[in-house]
């Protein structure tokens, strides 16, 4: 697993459970009782309660934690407001997030609310929903951690909504401690309404445009024009979407002849695969 960077972290309990799961993917024998020690308790389910939230640290126990952990100068600071943000009434949170923002200036444009959207109406619950399944137990639910895994330029703030949303809705769940989907990957259907459309259609041709800078050997490109009898278009229409089906198909049965043979040297990345269609003639009248 990769070293654990606080800056990617707007929770210290996400945080600490993150350097837990480090460990533990060092030595599988890794234990909380022994995570708990390490950062100087007696009481063997210390590091557990303060990482479901139902113990709050005191001074003297961040203190031992920083001290653990080796958190100096801005670092150890921005513990420290992580832990006050945790703890503090409603209406002090905008006061320490503007303090946590003059140290971690990744937090710039982050909205941390549980507002909702219509969830096929920006890219990042896609960008989510794949990243749950290429790391698994080394998924970590924090906007700014996706951010830095991601190739296209997401907003912090459409990350956070995207987030908030697959979670509470179940779309992505925790299961042993690892978050996977439940429910499929998340694909457009028929019945979205035409803006939903029209925005997801914007998204795309961004990063499509955005990863002309990445080589030949990571993308593909392929256009027909061709003339179209009227009356065959919703033949076609349904045409490509069989066809996007049995691609989908074929590649989760690829990936799992791979995962199953150990196969695979490079491991996982997840890509965008597009399907469109629109005219570039005037209509004949």
């Amino acid at each position: 697993m990769e070293a654990i960077n606080l800056f990617d972290f707007t929770s210290h309990q996400r945080f600490l459970e993150a350097v837990f799961k480090s460990r533990r993917a060092k030595n599988p024998n890794y234990s909380m009782r022994k995570f708990s020690s390490d950062l100087g308790f007696s009481s063997p389910r210390y590091a557990s309660v303060i990482i479901n939230g139902s113990h709050k640290i005191s001074d003297n126990s961040l203190e031992k934690i920083c001290t653990s952990l080796k958190l100096k100068g801005k670092k150890k600071e921005y513990f420290y407001i992580l832990v006050q943000i945790a703890n503090c009434k409603e209406e002090e949170k905008p006061a320490l997030l503007k303090k946590a923002l003059g140290i971690n200036h990744s937090l710039s444009g982050l909205v941390l609310d549980d507002s909702l959207g219509y969830y096929l109406e920006n890219s990042a619950c896609r960008h989510i929903t794949l990243l749950v399944q290429i790391f698994g137990e080394e998924f970590i639910a924090e906007p700014l951690w996706i951010a830095r895994h991601l190739r296209s330029d997401v907003p912090l703030e459409q990350i956070s909504r995207a987030l908030n949303y697959l979670i509470k809705y179940n779309f992505i769940k925790k299961v042993d401690g690892a978050y996977i989907n439940s429910q499929n990957n998340i694909v457009t259907k028929d019945e979205i309404p035409s803006h939903s459309i029209k925005k997801a259609q914007v998204d795309l041709l961004k990063e499509a445009n955005d990863a002309l800078k990445f080589s030949l050997e990571e993308r593909e490109y392929g256009n027909i024009s061709v003339p179209l009898a009227k009356d065959i278009l919703p033949q076609l229409k349904e045409k490509l979407k069989k066809n996007r089906d049995e691609l989908k198909m074929w590649i989760n049965n690829r990936n799992k002849e791979v995962s199953e043979g150990n196969k695979s040297k490079t491991g996982f990345l997840a890509i965008s695969i597009n399907f469109q269609m629109y005219p570039i003639t005037k209509s004949k009248s």
